[in-house]
């Protein structure tokens, strides 16, 4: 049963960077593991959409979100369905601009 994720808010990128910076935000990347280890956003956690497990993802404290996101937007708007139909409804968080916007921003990454 897919469930609506119309819940779901889209944060920009100047939205995510506060988060980060205030501590609010978990992210949660979910491309696969060659991608994250090219570069990601700092302390951003990996959970492949190809074995994603909605049980798995990060559960967070008041104050906390956690916020999916990809390479452009796809896949983490999937990621939140697959979330919600196993009903972790508290998966809301998604930045559509994804590690495109991120680094097209000159934004600093991590990488292995």
């Amino acid at each position: 049963m897919q469930r609506n994720i119309a819940s779901a808010k889209d944060f920009s990128l100047a939205e995510l960077k506060q988060l980060l910076a205030e501590g609010e935000a978990v992210i949660v990347d979910v491309r696969e593991a060659d991608e994250f280890s090219r570069g990601r956003i700092p302390g951003a956690i990996l959970h492949p959409l190809s074995r994603l497990e909605p049980a798995a993802l990060p559960r967070v404290g008041e104050g906390q979100q956690v916020i999916v996101m990809c390479r452009s937007g796809q896949r983490s708007r999937t990621a939140l369905q697959i979330a919600h139909a196993s009903g972790r409804d508290d998966i809301r968080g998604h930045y559509p601009g994804g590690i495109l916007e991120w680094t097209g921003a000159g934004e600093p990454v991590e990488r292995d």
